[in-house]
């Protein structure tokens, strides 16, 4: 009985760029699910404030809202919440967290977080990187 041995062949050329493709993939679908996640957070904290409960004029809740998220390099991707309203931090902390808005909008969106990233993340990881890149894997005997 003959031995057989089996080699495979693959170029490691083609496996770096693949992996440098699906890298860049996820830092834009990071940014897309931050964007979302950050557009609900925004929704949701607007929810919290409403007239005889920290809103006068409207004027803050006009001001929150969020950056546009960009990438820090190595997968990493910040984007922020925000008020330039100076009595933002009064309406959030005064008279015992009565009128807060800010937390409660925080807590309020974050289980939508895990729909929004594994919407976006699981659309550019799925499937096997190796064949999705056209790669020649070659057995010979």
């Amino acid at each position: 009985m003959a031995k057989t041995t089996s080699i495979i062949w693959i170029n490691e050329f083609e496996v770096r760029a693949s992996l440098h493709k699906k890298l860049g993939n996820v830092d834009n679908s990071a940014k897309a699910a931050i964007h979302e996640y950050l557009s609900a957070v925004e929704e949701t904290m607007k929810k919290y404030l409403w007239y005889g409960h920290g809103v006068k004029s409207g004027t803050m809740r006009g001001s929150i809202r969020h950056n546009k998220p960009i990438s820090l390099g190595h997968g990493i991707v910040q984007g922020k919440t925000f008020t330039d309203v100076e009595y933002s931090p009064y309406v959030e902390f005064r008279w015992g967290g009565k009128y807060s808005y800010w937390r409660p909008g925080l807590r309020a969106a974050q289980p939508r977080a895990k729909i929004f990233f594994a919407r976006h993340l699981d659309s550019c990881l799925s499937g096997d990187p190796l064949s999705m890149s056209g790669l020649s894997i070659t057995p010979s005997v």
